[in-house]
């Protein structure tokens, strides 16, 4: 935490001064590629032994939806973090949940449809091995945004 965040935050109870002043000071973050996992084995994420005052998880099809997430959770959290001076406009959208989906139904595609050289009919092999597993619906990208 900042030397001036420590002052203000010390210096009296909550009026609207110190609130614009703490929403202008710079925010210190990281963000943390957890990747891709199914939402019931996601181990999660804390601050407990860092230095970080909060962390977000965010989840989305690929890294750039999740770190939005996460910061639309730290913005709307009870503390109201002001994260609206964080660029995620360069963060990757590759890979993503549905095409690394994809990547795995296509090596479930039966020999014959492969060696055709069709790609509607491989398109359509795909699809349906996804339609017909459920193991692709509980899959997320995760971002966890440490904040102090």
């Amino acid at each position: 935490m900042s030397k001036a965040r420590q002052l203000i935050e010390n210096e009296g109870d909550g009026d609207e001064l110190k609130r614009e002043a703490l929403d202008s000071l710079e925010i210190e973050h990281e963000f943390r590629d957890r990747g891709i996992d199914n939402a019931q084995y996601f181990q999660g994420a804390g601050v407990a032994g860092t230095d970080w005052k909060e962390c977000f998880i965010g989840a989305g099809d690929n890294y750039k939806e999740a770190a939005e997430d996460a910061l639309e959770q730290a913005a709307s959290s009870f503390t109201g973090w002001n994260v609206e001076s964080i660029d995620t406009s360069e963060f990757p959208v590759k890979p993503s949940v549905q095409d690394e989906v994809r990547k795995q139904a296509r090596s479930e595609v039966p020999e014959e449809i492969l060696n055709s050289g069709d790609e509607e009919a491989i398109s359509a092999a795909i699809d349906e091995i996804i339609e017909n597993d459920d193991s692709g619906n509980e899959l997320y990208y995760y971002v966890v945004l440490y904040l102090k």
